[in-house]
């Protein structure tokens, strides 16, 4: 769309050489149609254009709306990885620690030829104590 220009109006070079016979209503209505004919052609791309920069802009306040949807989601992906490097690493000193308290609960086992000694046994609670191979017990 392109705006249009008043072209062509009635021009009167010359208003000396025909002061008794110019018409000038005729004259003045002549343009003034031309005139009124470009403002309204003109009117109507110019709403034209307003009604497509209307949609423009909705569209861009709904993409401005998506945009913070998916920043206020990515925030709370974000806040959720942190939580869970954060309950990674308390697993992983829980399961540290829980190492730690399963080898002090091992009793540790010496044997030479055929005595076998237990030691370490303060904490340990056995159901069933089972020895394996060719040995008394």
């Amino acid at each position: 769309m392109s705006i249009q220009k008043i072209e062509n109006l009635n021009i009167h070079e010359n208003p000396e050489t025909n002061t008794n016979q110019f018409d000038i209503e005729n004259y003045l209505n002549h343009n003034w149609e031309k005139i009124k004919e470009v403002v309204n052609n003109n009117a109507g791309e110019l709403q034209t254009i307003q009604g497509e920069q209307t949609t423009q802009k909705q569209d861009i306040l709904d993409l401005k709306q998506k945009d913070t949807e998916i920043d206020e989601e990515q925030q709370t992906q974000n806040t959720d990885i942190e939580n869970l490097k954060k309950e990674n690493t308390e697993l992983r000193e829980e399961n540290k620690s829980l190492r730690s308290d399963l080898n002090n609960l091992i009793p540790t086992v010496k044997g030479e030829g055929e005595d076998i000694t237990l030691e370490g046994t303060a904490e340990a609670t056995f159901k069933k104590l089972q020895v394996g191979g060719n040995s008394w017990q």
